[in-house]
């Protein structure tokens, strides 16, 4: 989506009449609120005050769920108040299918998470559906966000950070000889074969 040259998908619009149909994604309304609903859907994995420990290792989510406190403090502070409401996951697809169809959670602005795969395909559906914006604050994987328009990568994807530094590979080095080494997982041989690919071309 980032990649897409949107003056020129808006002329080809006009000169053959396509309606909305091809950037469909970009209706989402624009409401404005004095407050707006954040729901933290992450895997905090509470059991219960008698066992902490699984918590307490989970030092990643609490970190992240610390610093949305802190910066949901700060805008109050600048007077841009939001809620912030965290949901535990618990890494688990029906828990967070029962989450998303809570009534509470219907009053939602935007999601942040969920970080697992199977969350993640509840929370896909659920804001095609809704029209939600979602982001993931940790992946760099384009498979998370798919192909829906609602869904947001904070980080910039394996593909993205391949093709940006081929390119700024191509202006500054002058050496047309290139050697690649990756390693064999899924994530070194998107980002190996992204990389050559822009170099080549």
């Amino acid at each position: 989506y980032t990649d897409r040259d949107y003056e020129f998908i808006d002329s080809l619009k006009s000169v053959f009449d396509f309606g909305k149909g091809i950037s469909e994604f970009s209706t989402l309304p624009v409401v404005k609120k004095d407050r707006y609903e954040i729901a933290a859907l992450l895997p905090f994995m509470f059991g219960s005050l008698d066992d902490p420990g699984q918590v307490l290792q989970n030092t990643l989510v609490t970190d992240l769920y610390q610093g949305m406190l802190l910066a949901a403090e700060d805008l109050e502070i600048r007077g841009k108040p939001l809620d912030l409401v965290a949901y535990d996951t618990k890494r688990s697809e029906q828990i967070t299918a029962e989450i998303l169809n809570s009534t509470q959670f219907k009053q939602t602005d935007l999601i942040v998470g969920p970080l697992f795969s199977g969350p993640v395909k509840e929370a896909q559906n659920f804001t095609l559906e809704n029209q939600i914006n979602m982001i993931n604050p940790v992946s760099s994987t384009s498979e998370i966000i798919g192909r829906n328009p609602f869904s947001f990568l904070f980080k910039p994807s394996v593909e993205t950070q391949a093709k940006k530094l081929a390119e700024l590979v191509i202006t500054e080095v002058n050496n047309k000889n290139a050697m690649i080494f990756y390693e064999a997982n899924s994530k070194d041989s998107l980002f190996a074969a992204t990389y050559r690919e822009t170099i080549e071309e």
